[in-house]
């Protein structure tokens, strides 16, 4: 047992000292051996004139730990491992495609065992096929082992192609002889870069277009000794080009061809083609023209907000485009025309340069107005436009006035012998100021002093209601024997017109909200206009409210709306000779209704009440400055108030001082009362009443209501709960 554990442990220990001894085992001299470049890789062409004598990338051989060196056959072989003839290694001449290679160290390491030595290799790599070209390192013998490195890399044959001019092309198409003939450049990258034989290189049309049997050929840098020749396939719309050869180096070809458009099939715009073939082309399309007609289009470029009614209002810019290259041409024209609520006023529009595109020498003549309306201009094209893009010009700085009473777009109109043609939005005209009513209460034709709903009117900005004006004026000079324009500029004023028949009745109370400074009203008795100058204007939009506004309406007036006008110079500057002169208004606002067609259908309700001033009609409040009373059983009203009760209006009124009598006429029907007598007369029969007219303070002259009523065909009911009468 002893011996078995004794022999045991013999083995145990053999065990262990074994693994200590495993890392000595092995060969003295095994290193690590790196090839690698220190210098770029960088691409040749093999049909170039110097690549039989190439320079590749430098090559170090390292080698760690460093011991002996030792040898190998080196080769240059491209992608395919064919080897290339070697000029030198390091300067020494080899002219071989084989070279014994002998490890010398150029330097060894510091802090390693290390040691390395450069390479530097010239080659033959005229006849190399594409790819990496490389260093090959083979039967080794010492420390070296092989390998191989990229030291250049060998271009591929292919084709650019260009396209020098993107030529313009009509419904007429194109010959190869024109000057807008399609033409294509096809340049070899690498010699060879033509695939020999045909389809080496096709190009296809889109549909609508067709390449003509009319196709010339070009060497630009050389000329082959066999020409190219095509075939059209496709019906007509692939032009394939055949590849005869006979040349060297590389090749830079322009082919021109003539083109058909069917112009009921093709599509306005780019003409692009599909490049393919046996050769390996860089490109898969190409645009090589524009199709379209000779017309040009009109477009806005910028728009401008203008103030309806207001003089030299400046409008955007707009464009004119060629959908062609030279269609504007010279002495041909083109002509502006604005809409009837618009005509040119100031300046009048100019070719902006800056903003223009592919403008070249083309040059215009100023515009000039044509006719005596002022809404049409026209200039000449005098340089037409030039180079092989469409011409975009852009115009600015026009003015223009517009009507009044118009919102909305202004669209100019574009045509003349030039070709452009269309409309193009310049401007949005707005109204300097809106207006509302509160109300629009109800009025009957006939009476004086019915009130109408409150107006309000806002500016749509700061300004819009003006201080002063812009006034041309033609002022005879008698050293010239002519007419001088002479500008001034005179107060302002904000107007409100009532219509025809209507009148107002006292000036209305004007209350400004903002920095806005109005003077007085001014209203003359019965008249038709309210007048307030514009003082002083806003630095922000003010609105002004109109209230206590009383109207006058006569019986010709009709059963609607009665509209205000709101105008005057403080809005409306261009409602003089020659633009809009009867256009004196921006807005109107409707702030009463007619509710009587004529005066034998009127049906109107009016209530007094015995001691108060304040009665209603139709159910309107309205004033009196002498209440009603009573005396001797009978109620009194004032001679004007009677007889609007009554349905007589202040033109039927008459009153005479003299006689101290009155005439109130309704229809057919006058009635003649005199102040202290009880006979009244009805169309000049007397009437005996049981009252008679009376003076009262302040000298009013008061009436017996009923006897008034009555005579005037009216019916008359009293309440004593409510001591009021009802005229009817």
């Amino acid at each position: 047992m002893k011996t078995k554990r004794k022999v045991l442990h013999i083995l145990v220990t053999l065990s262990f000292l074994l693994t200590l001894l495993v890392p000595m085992i092995g060969p003295a001299g095994a290193a690590t051996v790196n090839y690698t470049t220190v210098t770029q890789v960088t691409p040749f062409d093999p049909s170039a004139d110097d690549a039989d004598n190439l320079l590749g990338a430098t090559v170090e051989v390292n080698i760690n730990p460093y011991t002996s060196g030792g040898t190998a056959l080196l080769e240059v072989v491209d992608s395919s491992g064919r080897s290339l003839p070697i000029v030198s290694v390091n300067g020494v001449a080899v002219n071989a495609k084989i070279y014994s290679y002998t490890f010398v160290p150029d330097g060894t390491g510091t802090t390693d065992r290390s040691a390395w030595q450069d390479l530097v290799i010239r080659f033959d790599g005229s006849d190399a096929n594409a790819g990496e070209v490389s260093a090959k390192f083979s039967k080794c013998t010492g420390q070296l082992t092989s390998g191989t490195v990229a030291i250049r890399i060998a271009k591929a044959g292919s084709l650019d192609v260009t396209v020098p001019t993107v030529v313009s092309l009509s419904d007429a198409g194109c010959n190869a002889t024109d000057d807008n003939a399609v033409t294509i450049r096809v340049n070899e990258t690498v010699a060879g870069g033509f695939e020999a034989g045909a389809n080496s290189v096709k190009f296809k049309l889109p549909n609508g277009f067709k390449w003509k049997n009319d196709v010339t050929f070009e060497g630009l840098n050389k000329t082959p000794s066999n020409d190219f020749t095509y075939q059209l396939l496709d019906s007509d719309r692939t032009l394939s080009v055949t590849n005869n050869g006979g040349w060297s180096g590389t090749l830079l070809l322009e082919i021109k061809a003539g083109v058909t458009v069917e112009s009921t099939v093709a599509k306005y715009g780019d003409v692009t083609v599909k490049i393919s073939g046996e050769s390996t082309i860089n490109q898969n399309e190409a645009v090589v023209a524009h199709y379209g007609d000779y017309e040009a289009t009109v477009s806005s470029v910028t728009t401008e907000t203008v103030m309806s009614g207001q003089k030299e209002q400046d409008i955007g810019k707009f464009a004119i485009e060629e959908a062609l290259a030279g269609t504007l041409v010279d002495n041909r024209t083109i002509i502006l025309t604005l809409p009837e609520q618009a005509k040119w006023d100031g300046d009048l529009p100019v070719l902006s340069t800056g903003d223009s595109d592919n403008i070249g020498n083309f040059a215009i003549e100023d515009f000039d107005y044509v006719g005596s309306d002022y809404r049409t201009i026209k200039a000449t094209v005098t340089t037409k436009s030039t180079g092989d893009e469409p011409t975009k010009i852009v115009f600015k700085n026009g003015q223009i006035t517009v009507r009044a009473d118009y919102t909305g777009d202004i669209e100019l109109t574009v045509s003349g012998s030039a070709g452009a043609e269309g409309k193009v939005k310049v401007a949005e005209a707005k109204a300097p100021v809106t207006a509302t009513a509160a109300s629009k209460p109800e009025v009957i034709i006939g009476m004086g002093s019915q009130a109408a709903g409150d107006i309000t009117i806002t500016e749509t900005e700061a300004e819009a209601l003006q201080a002063t004006y812009n006034l041309t004026s033609l002022v005879w000079n008698s050293e010239t024997s002519s007419y001088d324009e002479v500008k001034t500029t005179p107060d302002a004023y904000l107007v409100l017109e009532a219509p025809t028949g209507v009148r107002f009745a006292d000036e209305p109370t004007f209350t400004v909200t903002g920095d806005l400074d109005l003077g007085t009203p001014l209203c003359e008795s019965d008249s038709q206009y309210v007048t307030v100058r514009v003082e002083g204007t806003s630095s922000a939009p003010a609105s002004v409210k109109i209230s206590d506004i009383k109207l006058i309406v006569d019986r010709t007036v009709p059963e609607g709306d009665i509209q205000l006008k709101v105008g005057g110079t403080s809005l409306v500057e261009n409602n003089v000779s020659g633009l809009f002169e009867n256009v004196n208004w921006v807005t109107k606002v409707a702030v009463a209704k007619v509710v009587t067609p004529a005066p034998e259908q009127t049906k109107v309700k009016t209530v007094f009440k015995i001691g108060e001033s304040k009665y209603t009609v139709n159910g309107v409040e309205k004033t009196m400055d002498v209440a009603p009373y009573i005396q001797n059983d009978r109620t009194y009203l004032p001679i004007r108030f009677a007889a609007y009760a009554a349905g007589v209006t202040d033109s039927n009124i008459i009153w005479n001082g003299e006689e101290q009598s009155v005439l109130l006429i309704k229809g057919d029907r006058v009635v003649k009362l005199t102040v202290g007598s009880t006979t009244m007369l009805i169309n000049g029969v007397p009437f005996l009443m049981d009252v008679a007219p009376e003076n009262v303070d302040p000298g009013r002259v008061m009436l017996p209501v009923r006897w008034v009523a009555q005579a005037l065909g009216c019916d008359v009911q009293w309440d004593d709960a409510t001591q009021s009468v009802t005229i009817n």
